[in-house]
């Protein structure tokens, strides 16, 4: 009966480590999506200046 237990109490043992390194992974996702959010925002005026600035270049569209 020892050996279930220590089988059972290892098990929750290993799923608590693993829900711990899940909730790292999410909150380092959500941290990456504001930081590609803030990096869109900052590129999105030179976006709009390289376009026109190629634009020239490129001739009328037609």
């Amino acid at each position: 009966m020892s050996w279930i237990i220590a089988a059972v109490s290892l098990a929750l043992a290993g799923l608590a480590v693993l829900a711990f390194l899940a909730l790292r992974v999410l909150r380092a996702a959500a941290e990456l999506s504001r930081e590609v959010d803030r990096t869109q925002g900052r590129l999105a005026p030179v976006r709009v200046l390289f376009g026109e600035r190629t634009a020239t270049v490129r001739g009328p569209k037609g």
